[in-house]
């Protein structure tokens, strides 16, 4: 499993560097090979917002599950009312098929371009 630079030691930790409006707000990622969901929860895990994207298998295609995600994350953000640069001070937790690794799941994390993101395999996510 990749992390960030950030220190993550819970689901909290993770969402706490994104407010907006003094809401707190949380991102999950589910990718596979036919598609990705994003959903966006408020602290008390209520979901605000979700969004879906194609394609998002880290070792089929890194460039589209980068891409695929990005768009996702970005749809969910727009509906809840978070504008792009909130996005880079955000808290993630990305869960893709084919994150084998430490290498593609940073490759993964840099190319999210976002603020601490933690990449797994898709394992962790697929049961939400």
């Amino acid at each position: 499993m990749y992390r960030s630079s950030f220190p993550v030691k819970n689901w909290y930790d993770i969402g706490i560097k994104m407010k907006q409006g003094g809401t707190r707000y949380f991102i999950g990622v589910d990718g596979g090979g036919t598609g990705c969901r994003a959903a966006i929860a408020d602290p008390q895990g209520q979901v605000v917002a979700r969004a879906e994207a194609g394609p998002a298998n880290a070792t089929t295609d890194a460039d589209q599950a980068i891409a695929n995600v990005r768009i996702a994350v970005r749809r969910a953000a727009l509906a809840v009312g978070l504008d792009e640069t909130a996005l880079y001070n955000i808290g993630a937790h990305v869960g893709l098929a084919g994150v084998l690794d430490d290498a593609i799941a940073g490759r993964i994390a840099a190319g999210l371009e976002m603020g601490p993101v933690t990449v797994t395999d898709d394992r962790v996510t697929s049961i939400a």
